[in-house]
């Protein structure tokens, strides 16, 4: 916020993504709009900035503005980075060490006329700048946790890959995330389906969600029509399966989902009620001799399939196996995460929200959130499986 503290706040700047609006709080000729009053004390938002609970103080003093949910990146920074000096740190220290990047901040622009009724081009891209780092910072913050992971992953690979001096902290902090977003498309209510589309950066991918049977059969039969049983190749299908976290029933340690993915094209079947599992559908399909099935801890899959169900998968593929035997630098490091494999192979960060699988399941209809992530896990597998150039026995 633009002020100098014996005086009114003067401006208000918000920003999401690459936009950022500048809300000059005194010069409203109607007042303070009462959509703003809601926007800013509505909890299911997050507002993130330096010395953000002094400013929310100065907003509800001047301005009877409420802030209803507001953290302080200083003493985010000084939990997630584990030292304490960070609660005392401005702006431009978390830019550098967060981000990479070095920010000037004149003083001739901080101290300069806030209050005035026409700001100059500098004050606009100072205001612009301070919001959109505060805005850039938090989510490497946050995730921070999940990169020290992906960064211990990688130190332990085998040094011969020459990939892997890039992947220091302060680089996976400065690594791109995927542009991933997830739309509904339509619904056959006959069939029992709904079509999405989900976007990884210029990767389209066309998922049908269902728990009809006979749907997923026929998408099954259209995928094996596909197929050249004499070619001497296998059609490289990935296979994924979702276990809902939140339910402590064991009665019930039934997968919500069950995931295939073949190039641009997913079905996810939802497994609701639980007893709703399609085996018929998957024993001739699993034991196809022309498919090969690759998958993220794939022998516990096969071996759940077969005790529980007396469903046989004929040619599975571990994903991380395949990508050792196919990159000397992974050797004896079969443990790899799937979304270390994606940060390393696609060199960007792959993240899922921490609550992702605590959620109910077992809902009617699942999320569009749920929707893509169980997507892009069975999509990044095919797009790995279709990398490795290992030979695979046929």
């Amino acid at each position: 916020m633009g002020r100098r503290f014996e005086n009114p706040v003067a401006t208000l700047q918000l920003t999401a993504g690459n936009d950022c609006l500048i809300f000059q709080l005194l010069y409203c000729p109607t007042g303070i709009p009462q959509s703003l009053y809601a926007f800013l004390s509505n909890t299911t938002y997050t507002f993130v900035g330096v010395g953000i609970e002094n400013d929310a103080k100065k907003l509800m003093d001047d301005h009877g503005l409420r802030v209803g949910n507001a953290v302080d990146l200083r003493g985010l920074a000084a939990e997630k980075l584990g030292d304490l000096k960070w609660k005392n740190s401005g702006i431009k220290g978390l830019a550098r060490e967060v981000l990479g990047k070095g920010v000037e901040k004149p003083k001739r622009i901080t101290l300069s006329r806030w209050d005035n009724a026409w700001l100059t081009a500098a004050q606009v891209q100072y205001a612009c700048l301070d919001a959109f780092l505060s805005w850039k910072i938090e989510p490497p913050l946050s995730l921070i946790k999940t990169l020290f992971l992906i960064k211990n992953s990688l130190s332990s690979l085998s040094p011969q890959s020459s990939k892997l001096h890039l992947y220091s902290l302060g680089n996976l902090l400065l690594m791109d995330y995927f542009n991933l977003s997830s739309a509904y498309r339509c619904s056959n209510y006959l069939e029992g389906y709904d079509c999405f589309v989900v976007q990884c950066d210029d990767i389209y991918c066309h998922t049908i969600v269902t728990n009809n049977e006979l749907c997923l059969r026929q998408w099954i039969v259209r995928l094996i029509s596909h197929t050249s049983p004499n070619s001497g190749e296998r059609m490289k299908v990935s296979m994924e399966m979702i276990w809902d976290q939140s339910d402590d029933d064991l009665s019930c340690f039934i997968p919500v989902t069950l995931q295939f993915c073949y190039e641009n094209c997913c079905i996810i079947y939802h497994v609701t009620p639980p007893h709703n599992f399609p085996t018929l559908s998957l024993q001739n399909f699993l034991s196809y001799d022309s498919v090969g099935f690759f998958g993220y801890q794939m022998l516990y899959k096969v071996r759940y399939l077969r005790q529980r169900y007396n469903l046989a998968v004929k040619n599975w593929f571990d994903i991380s196996c395949q990508v050792c035997l196919s990159a000397p630098a992974f050797l004896n490091n079969v443990s790899v995460p799937l979304q270390t494999l994606v940060s390393m192979i696609f060199s960007k960060v792959y993240v899922k929200p921490d609550d992702f699988l605590q959620s109910n399941w077992r809902l009617s209809k699942l999320s569009l959130d749920k929707i893509m992530f169980a997507t892009l896990d069975c999509l990044f597998v095919c797009q790995i499986a279709n990398l490795i150039k290992f030979p695979l026995p046929l």
